[in-house]
């Protein structure tokens, strides 16, 4: 198990998350076994094309958690199509090997799964996105990745010694 928990609190449709996006892509692969790292939806929105997107990933995580990062990355990608044309722009994405997620976009247990994002993320006081817990560090925006190499060094050294 890696000992740094990063859980990222994040937005399909937020232009600071798609830059997030980018920069936690780098961060991750720069510190392979040092990272347990852990998305969120925190769509700002209860209704439109953020809760659309963040249900649509959760269906395709639970068809194939490998084919859903690659979701993510069309989202992110594509997020000027999906702004501009919503539901279909993201039908349009995940139309790249994920048709069996349709189905399962409406179930009941996919909202809910949203839903215990947003909650937890409310719970502990996330009011905007990106935004990010490095162990119980707090790091809101799209940060460099000098920032949160910073900020895994000082969750490193505050890790069991067994753990680093």
């Amino acid at each position: 198990d890696a000992p740094v928990p990063m859980v990222a609190y994040s937005n399909f449709p937020c232009p600071y998350c798609q830059q997030a996006a980018g920069t936690m892509e780098k961060v991750l692969k720069e510190n392979q076994g040092k990272i347990k790292y852990v998305f969120k939806h925190f769509p700002l929105e209860t209704t439109g094309v953020a809760r659309l997107a963040a249900e649509y990933h959760v269906a395709a995580a639970r068809q194939d958690p490998e084919l859903a990062w690659k979701f993510y990355d069309l989202l992110f990608a594509r997020r000027a199509d999906v702004l501009k044309d919503g539901e279909p722009a993201i039908v349009n994405a995940a139309n790249s090997g994920m048709t069996g997620c349709w189905a399962d976009v409406k179930r009941k247990d996919v909202r809910a799964e949203v839903d215990a994002d947003i909650a937890e993320g409310q719970r502990i006081g996330v009011q905007g996105t990106p935004y990010f817990l490095i162990n119980n560090l707090v790091a809101r925006g799209a940060l460099s990745s000098d920032l949160f190499k910073e900020a895994i060094n000082m969750a490193l050294q505050a890790a069991p010694s067994g753990q680093k």
